[in-house]
């Protein structure tokens, strides 16, 4: 574990991705929205999950503490 990140799998892409939590804005369901938007800023960047939302209030815990 990286203090600060927590590590999630893309449900999109079948990838995973270490995510900066300070990174990020809100948690709707398995989707992790993030702070910034994407090139052109015309939508918000998002990652959903794999992870439920339990698991990545989780993670966020412990990255905190770590």
């Amino acid at each position: 574990m990286i203090k600060g990140f927590i590590e999630v799998t893309s449900t999109k892409s079948n990838t995973k991705h270490l995510v900066n939590i300070n990174w990020i804005e809100e948690i709707h369901d398995n989707a992790i929205y993030l702070a910034f938007n994407c090139p052109n800023g015309n939508s918000q960047d998002y990652i959903k999950c794999e992870e439920t939302y339990e698991e990545i209030k989780r993670k966020i815990a412990e990255a905190q503490c770590g």
